[in-house]
């Protein structure tokens, strides 16, 4: 599996932290994927590869 990372604001951190039980990185893998599902239901504009 691939690595990334993801800045985000000291206040975000704050409320994350408030939510532990949360697994922070499913939530954002499905959040990619939601949105690679969104895009690829719009017309196709052609890739940027």
């Amino acid at each position: 599996m691939a690595t990334i990372t993801v800045r985000i604001s000291p206040e975000v951190k704050k409320l994350m932290k408030k939510y532990r039980y949360i697994n922070w990185s499913e939530v954002v893998r499905e959040a990619i994927l939601n949105k690679i599902h969104e895009e690829e239901k719009k017309p196709c504009r052609g890739s940027s590869d």
